[in-house]
């Protein structure tokens, strides 16, 4: 089983507290350069067109995880921005 080597502090907060124990565990925190707007803007195409514009290798992209009947825009920015 592979470990988890990053953590991301929810709200982009990272306290000294979370260093610590992200430390302990040999973790790094990470911070996102691609905010997908997701939870405001309820619009794929747009979700898509905009990630598409500031990703580049190595981004990371931060995407609020669709459920039934919740925040399916989400999974279908991913399907069109990831056949691009």
């Amino acid at each position: 089983q592979e470990r988890l080597r990053w953590f991301r502090a929810p709200w982009g907060r990272y306290t000294a507290g979370m260093e610590r124990v992200v430390s302990d565990r040999g973790m790094r925190n990470v911070m996102t350069d691609a905010f997908a707007c997701c939870p405001r803007i309820p619009d794929p195409q747009f979700i898509a067109q905009f990630l598409l514009k500031v990703i580049q290798d190595g981004s990371i992209i931060v995407l609020h995880m669709p459920e039934a009947g919740f925040r399916a825009w989400t999974l279908e920015a991913l399907r069109s921005w990831w056949s691009k």
